[in-house]
């Protein structure tokens, strides 16, 4: 029985592995993003993570990736003293994405949640600072450059809306600080890349990012955190639609 995109798990967005390829045997093992299903021909095209060319597969020959968290010194210590986020906790929070983008949030969301516990029992663990030097440690790694960044960012400004739409406050503040740390480590990844003292342009994806950053700052001295998320977010999906 041929298998249908109905029958299947897969959804456009998910991220695939390549596996019994014949022809384009040098994709085996390699991961794509799937793009849409065509329905004639019964195959999914997808965007090859490795030259972002799209190529066309069968639904058996994908295989739906599951990510776990990979070992980042940084981010996964327990802070000398302190009783902060764990290596377990943290990659048990990235279990059972089905995509890239969703992993990367879900670890980075759940570091800020227990470091931000262990700062109200006074134990030690900035959860700003940790949530951070995790953002740069992908930022570094080159996990956010060109498309990766962009699917990312439209990723978590999304997901930053249905939190703020269930009305966990919690949840939405750290993604917002998520995507202000964004900005900024990426252009200054971008600095570092290009000519010393070059004018650093600002990719079109990191523009709603950069003015709902903006925006948070202006509103929230007078109308408090909660607020100036709200009114950041807004700003945000206004710019992101027009880019």
């Amino acid at each position: 029985t041929t298998t249908t995109e109905r029958d299947s798990k897969m959804k456009p967005g998910h991220t695939v592995q390549f596996t019994g390829l014949k022809g384009a045997a040098h994709l085996n093992g390699t991961e794509g993003t799937l793009v849409r299903f065509h329905k004639a021909d019964q195959r999914w095209a997808v965007r090859c993570e490795a030259d972002q060319n799209i190529v066309k597969a069968r639904p058996e020959n994908l295989v739906l990736r599951k990510y776990e968290p990979e070992p980042r010194e940084r981010h996964r210590r327990r802070r000398p003293g302190g009783d902060g986020p764990t290596e377990g906790s943290v990659m048990a929070a990235g279990r059972g994405a089905d995509c890239k983008e969703e992993y990367y949030l879900r670890t980075l969301v759940a570091l800020g949640r227990q470091a931000e516990v262990a700062n109200k029992r006074g134990r030690g663990s900035n959860a700003q600072e940790l949530v951070a030097e995790a953002v740069e440690a992908f930022v570094d790694k080159g996990e956010m450059d060109g498309d990766a960044g962009e699917r990312f960012v439209k990723h978590l400004h999304r997901r930053t809306r249905e939190e703020e739409a269930r009305g966990n406050r919690t949840g939405a503040e750290i993604m917002g600080f998520i995507d202000s740390v964004l900005v900024t480590k990426i252009m200054d990844r971008l600095a570092r890349q290009g000519p010393k003292d070059s004018r650093v342009t600002l990719p079109q994806w990191l523009r709603g990012s950069l003015a709902g950053g903006m925006k948070f700052i202006e509103t929230m001295d007078s109308e408090g955190a909660h607020t100036a998320r709200v009114a950041a977010s807004e700003i945000t999906r206004i710019v992101d639609e027009r880019e």
